[in-house]
């Protein structure tokens, strides 16, 4: 758990006597769930050209999400059943799944982050854009930004994409791609930079200005997603079923995979048991959100080990490096904090 500063301090002599330790985990969920149920009952639904509004629906995802990571499935679905009851239309299709990310706001924008003037552009070194591709748009080859950040082998395999020549080099290029629509938004990097990669396109350029991205944050997706693993998660929840389950895992996959239904793939989903189902909507929630900061909290939440291999070394879930140490100086301030594991 954290600290938790529920009084604002409004002197200095008040701040520096303040050394609070961190609270339990039990009371920072209890504490976030308080702030989320009156969020949710004070705020009314953004119209969806503004979900960059604070507005109940991103409360509802928000507090979906929260409940999930705490495995409180009962919570998670009751709340993304809310979340989909208003915005579950806003799903993109196979036929939009594309285009949905070079609109100005993503039609499927539960809450995002709206930058609108120059002053706000954070620039080739840090914004999204430059941060995931070189390329101005997919097949350009002008550079634009950086691509620090790249598909690994694993995600492309998920994705459906198959790829000539290897990682860092210049003739690096997209072989073949599955019948899944979300893998048209990875392409290969531009030759500029000296080194190819396969990179994410989501964030280029929405609002036609190059760095200057809209940012969604939760999406329609994300619930489908939600209430479908609260659903196969654990056989002792209220919440406990494979069939509703995969209903909302096929609700996805449907709209993302062109002929998904009726094929093979959807009759071998269909006699998939818990672990496989559940292992699938875990696969999803990787594709799904790809480059979009869910993957390493996924496997946390889930104690999961991060497969890194072969490129580099993998890293138990247990690993003390997990987590990062606490600033030593705030150690210093503050003898009440306790230090995390391994440091």
């Amino acid at each position: 758990g954290v600290p938790l500063m529920l009084t604002g301090i409004r002197t200095a002599d008040v701040a520096s006597t303040a050394k609070p330790a961190r609270a339990s985990l039990t009371d920072v969920y209890t504490q976030i769930y308080a702030d989320l149920t009156i969020a949710e009952a004070k705020l009314t639904n953004a119209e969806p050209q503004f979900p960059f509004r604070a507005n109940k629906a991103a409360a509802q995802t928000l507090f979906a999400l929260v409940a999930l990571y705490n495995k409180d499935y009962v919570k998670a679905k009751a709340m993304a059943d809310l979340a989909i009851t208003s915005h579950g239309s806003r799903l993109t299709t196979t036929a939009t799944t594309v285009s949905g990310w070079r609109t100005a706001v993503h039609p499927e924008s539960v809450f995002e982050v709206a930058f609108a003037t120059a002053v706000e552009n954070l620039g080739v070194n840090v914004s999204m854009q430059s941060s995931y591709t070189s390329n101005l748009a997919p097949g350009n080859t002008t550079v634009a930004g950086w691509g620090d950040l790249a598909a690994s082998a694993s995600l492309l395999a998920d994705l459906g994409i198959t790829y000539n020549g290897a990682f860092g080099v210049s003739s690096l290029s997209v072989n073949t791609r599955s019948a899944d629509q979300r893998n048209l938004l990875f392409e290969a990097g531009s030759p500029g930079r000296g080194l190819v990669y396969i990179e994410c396109t989501k964030f280029i350029s929405k609002n036609g200005t190059q760095y200057l991205d809209n940012v969604p944050v939760l999406r329609v997706a994300d619930l489908y997603l939600i209430r479908a693993e609260a659903q196969c998660a654990d056989p002792a929840s209220p919440t406990y079923s494979l069939a509703n389950a995969l209903t909302d895992l096929k609700k996805i996959k449907s709209s993302r995979i062109t002929g998904y239904t009726g094929s093979a793939d959807e009759t071998a989903d269909n006699a998939m048991g818990q672990t496989a189902l559940f292992n699938e909507v875990l696969r999803q929630r990787r594709i799904e959100f790809a480059m979009e900061g869910h993957r390493f909290f996924d496997l946390k939440r889930l104690g999961r080990d991060m497969i890194k291999s072969p490129a580099y070394s993998d890293v138990p879930a247990n690993d003390f490096r997990i987590l990062p140490a606490i600033p030593q100086g705030d150690i210093n301030l503050n003898p009440n904090l306790k230090q995390n594991f391994g440091y």
